[in-house]
């Protein structure tokens, strides 16, 4: 039979990258893209490209052979995101279906499909984080973490605080004033595994900087992105416990899937606790008193708008996961954002323009390329 869950391997990852590219441009060539005799591939719009996506997980899902997982029918070796485990790459497909699923939840039904996944699927649901899809770097150069490169390379430059010749925190990325007032309002123990005080300020509390061009606050008052995202060693989260729980109370809310608020309830105080448990063996470890009692205060019931608290909590939970945070933020459009200051649109950017270089080189590219301020497929 041969390498059958090798080709699930690849299959996943290629989905995943799908879904990174068509959230990114809108549109882009699919169905024609891996035909050699093609020179001029069209572009295939997002209705077309999302379900092209789900076609290839399903497929991959069927391919997975939980009963040999031998090297003769599996990538082991060179598998650096789960060695070889099938479990955990069923897991990983049905969690990125999920997501995808979610991500045409408000432009297309979509409610039988997602419903029978959570009946049914086995999902990255490991509390501890066990089965999170995370690829992994190493403590060395040829192999680091590239966002930790950008301010190692720049140390002579002030990248660091250094004190008694001891990296504190970096000083380039800020913590944002959405995000802090968002963890400020709920008593949110993750503000201090999220961001660090700068090295002035032993206990006090932060204030976000507003993302643009405006002015910063005092520097007594800022808050760093933690060094838990800026290490040499420090994973590239693709897909987390907390995403799969999140979503999964979404769809519970409303009414996607059986189960109702009962069934969300539960699903929030999973997602939130594996977002918090993220951390555990860490120097920025949140103590449990301090998790129980945030997960505690979760209370839908109290909610005005339960599903809007929720996807606040999706927000929050993808922090530092660039890509997947801004793609779900202009799936469910909260919290609400502002335009930062001083940027070229009214709006919040939607897409990336098509590169010149496919705009150039292929005549099948649209002779209009749709601005940043056009939304893509999947945007309410």
């Amino acid at each position: 039979q041969g390498l059958t869950n090798g080709v699930a391997q690849i299959r996943i990852i290629q989905a995943m990258a799908w879904t990174i590219g068509v959230d990114r441009w809108g549109e882009m060539p699919f169905l024609e893209s891996n035909n050699p005799e093609i020179l001029f591939p069209k572009f295939d719009g997002g209705a077309v490209i999302y379900q092209g996506i789900l076609d290839i997980l399903d497929d991959a899902i069927g391919r997975i052979n939980l009963s040999d997982q031998s090297s003769l029918t599996t990538i082991t070796d060179h598998d650096a995101l789960h060695g070889g485990d099938m479990n955990k790459w069923l897991a990983f497909a049905n969690s990125l279906k999920l997501r995808v699923l979610m991500r045409l939840s408000y432009v297309e039904d979509r409610s039988s499909e997602i419903a029978a996944l959570l009946s049914s699927g086995t999902f990255i649901d490991a509390l501890d984080g066990s089965e999170n899809a995370e690829f992994a770097y190493y403590p060395n150069r040829n192999n680091q973490n590239f966002d930790y490169a950008t301010f190692d390379n720049f140390v002579s430059l002030g990248s660091f605080q250094v004190e008694g010749g001891t990296r504190v925190h970096q000083r380039w990325r800020l913590a944002s004033k959405t995000l802090v007032d968002l963890l400020d309002a709920n008593n949110d123990p993750r503000m201090w595994a999220f961001f660090q005080r700068d090295v002035s300020n032993a206990s006090g509390p932060i204030t976000g900087a507003v993302n643009g061009a405006g002015s910063l606050p005092p520097t007594a008052e800022r808050g760093y992105v933690s060094l838990f995202y800026i290490k040499q060693d420090k994973s590239d989260e693709w897909c987390l416990a907390s995403e799969y729980y999140l979503l999964a109370a979404e769809a519970y809310a409303r009414g996607l899937a059986p189960g109702g608020m009962s069934a969300a309830q539960t699903a929030l105080e999973n997602g939130a606790t594996a977002s918090m448990n993220h951390f555990d063996g860490t120097n920025f470890a949140i103590s449990a008193v301090d998790k129980q009692a945030f997960i505690d205060n979760l209370d839908l019931s109290s909610e005005a708008d339960a599903v809007a608290f929720i996807q606040e909590q999706q927000y929050i939970a993808l922090n530092y996961q660039g890509a997947e945070a801004w793609s779900n933020w202009r799936r469910t459009k909260v919290p609400a954002l502002t335009v930062p200051v001083g940027a070229p649109i009214n709006s919040i950017i939607s897409r990336i323009e098509i590169p010149s270089s496919e705009i150039e080189s292929n005549i099948n590219a649209p002779s209009v390329v749709p601005q940043e301020d056009v939304p893509v497929y999947f945007e309410r």
